[in-house]
Formats: structure tokens, sequence, C-alpha cells
């Protein structure tokens, strides 16, 4: 089967190698697209926050077809099930996993990195790799959408807004714009509101219901003390600050964006000026999960807008150096499949 390859940081080659054996693992997925997110692009330049060792097959947001399966998975999978894969392989003897919270397992191997990633023609799916599925089929390009909107779920279950709250999200990425798709559909009471500098992103947004701030350079004392909820996707730090200066007191920040280097940040906003409940998350659990492939099975097309370029094994390296200003979503999608 083909696969992409990163030997190094910005070293990328399509080479043929072999499907792992299926030995006592779940099954093989043949992959029907894989979605790139902001992780990719780190992993790509070498400058991000983890310790990888390359030569690696990247690619964590992996739907596909199952076409081999182990016979014990066989009493809740069939042969031809859609399915999304998380991207942690949890240990299940962690104390996270023996309370049910496998998103947040200490000890747990990473699809992308130090296991085989979804850029490519097939993946093997190890014993204890969480797998979703598809109950309604969706085309080959919705599937992989499934962990940016588990993401965007999981982040809005965080934030628990009352109804009518005023929430602003900050970065219209893939995740940004999902959390308004699902704002929209199911929680349209709230004030939702979003950062952006980006003219057609700032267009796309209020399509959805929601409302802009226009970038940094609008006037952050008009912001002051001004939303119940602030989610953070951006990964920059002024955005951090500016989030900070515009959440309500007593009210809930959620990090979610992940951050190139260390951000220095005063933790007195926090507790002495604004007693402000702070909480992280990036990893979605199984709940979120199971809510992001039924919300994509009932609206293919809504949420298809988000989907902005499309990659394959020859151009793949473009995912990373498009000059196209106009993008949220890029995905790999495999063509003329071989094994």
């Amino acid at each position: 089967m083909r696969a992409i390859v990163l030997q190094s940081p910005l070293q990328t080659t399509t080479q043929e190698v072999k499907i792992d054996s299926l030995r006592d693992d779940f099954g093989v997925l043949k992959i029907l697209s894989t979605g790139i997110c902001a992780a990719d692009g780190y992993l790509y330049s070498g400058k991000h926050p983890w310790s990888i060792e390359y030569p690696i097959i990247p690619g964590h947001e992996i739907f596909g077809e199952i076409v081999e399966l182990n016979s014990s998975a066989k009493d809740s999978f069939c042969i031809g099930d859609q399915v999304t894969l998380q991207v942690l392989i949890p240990c299940y003897l962690c104390e996270p996993c023996l309370n049910q919270r496998f998103n947040l397992c200490l000890k747990a191997c990473h699809f992308g990195s130090c296991e085989r990633g979804g850029f490519a023609d097939f993946i093997r799916i190890p014993q204890g790799a969480r797998v979703h599925k598809f109950e309604e089929k969706v085309d080959s390009e919705i599937g992989a959408l499934a962990e940016t909107f588990a993401n965007a779920f999981f982040c809005l279950d965080l934030a628990n807004p009352l109804p009518n709250a005023k929430v602003l999200i900050m970065g219209l990425g893939s995740i940004g714009m999902s959390i308004a798709h699902i704002v929209s559909e199911r929680y349209p009471q709230l004030d939702l509101w979003g950062l952006t500098s980006s003219a057609w992103k700032r267009s796309m947004f209020e399509q959805l219901g929601g409302r802009c701030i226009n970038g940094l350079n609008d006037s952050s004392e008009r912001f002051t003390n001004s939303f119940d909820v602030v989610i953070e996707c951006s990964g920059f730090e002024s955005n951090l600050e500016f989030g900070l200066d515009a959440i309500k007191p007593g009210g809930r920040f959620i990090q979610y964006g992940v951050f190139r280097d260390k951000v220095s940040i005063d933790f007195n906003v926090f507790a002495e000026f604004k007693s402000i409940n702070l909480l992280g998350g990036h990893l979605a659990n199984d709940d979120a999960f199971e809510k992001a492939t039924v919300f994509l099975g009932r609206n293919p097309d809504r949420v298809r807008k988000i989907i902005s370029q499309r990659v394959s094994f020859n151009d793949f390296s473009d995912a990373f150096h498009s000059t196209n200003r106009q993008k949220i979503k890029t995905i790999f999608v495999p063509e003329g499949m071989s094994r």
C-alpha cells in the first residue's frame, strides 16, 4: 500500500509499505479520508510541543471502511462498516482509563506518531483502539470531519453555557466553525460571537447566526467583561489575552488551541480579579464522538462548506504551503488505492 512518510520536518515522501498483519488486532481499515489539522502542520514543520521520533506516517483524523475484522469484534461491527477512530489508543490500566476517561489516558499511544496514521491507503486498527461507527452512511469526505466535530461537541460540553449566554469563539478555523454549526442547529438561543480578522470567515460565521469581532484591531475596551463563556481555539497568545479581558467575572474559559511555545499569562486574572473557571480540553471523549457521527450523518450538506482543500499522495505537501487565505479544513483523500 501507499503511505505518506514524514521522514523529518519538511521532508515527506510517498512510499510503498506493507500493511501490518492482522494478528489479534481489531481489524483493517480502508482509508476513505483523513482530516488534516493544525497538529499535522506542527509535526510537518517540526515546531511542536511533543516528543516525536521521525520518521512517522502521520494522520490521526481517520475515517474509513472496515475490510478485515477480528472475530472478537464481530458482535459490534461488520465488514463494510464506516468508522472513525480516536487519536489515542488507551492503556486501560491507568487511573483515567479505570474511570472510563480514555481520552485522558496517561500511557496512550497515538495514531499518526507512535502508531501508523491515516495518510495511507489502509491502516491496521490495534486492539483497544476507540472505534466509532456511523449508523448513517456518509460520503468519503464528510467522514473526515468526525474528530473535528467531536472536539467541537467536547468544547461545548465543557462550556455548558446557560440558555441565552453570550459566548465568544476565538479562532474561526475548523473547530471554531464546527462549534458555530452545532450552535446554529442545536442551541440557537445562545448569543454567539467569533473573533477573526478574515472577512471571508466573518461572512460564513454570520450566515450561521453569529456576530463577529473584527480581529484584535477592534477596540478591546468595547468587549471588556462582556462574555459568559470564552472558547479559545487559535493557540495564539494575543487571542488568549484578549479573551481574558473579554470574559465576565465568574465566567467559564475553555482553552482548546495548542500553543507552539510556552506562553506567559497573569494568573491573578483567574483568581484575584475575575474568579474565572478555567477548563482545558483538547481530545474528545467517547460521548462527543458519538454525537459527532450522528450530527454528520444528519447534516452532510451544511457541514461540507467547512472543507476547502483536498489533497492526495501526489500533492500532499500543498496542505502546508497553500497561499489560499479562504481555507478552513483540508482533508486527505487517497486516489487509485493500492494494497
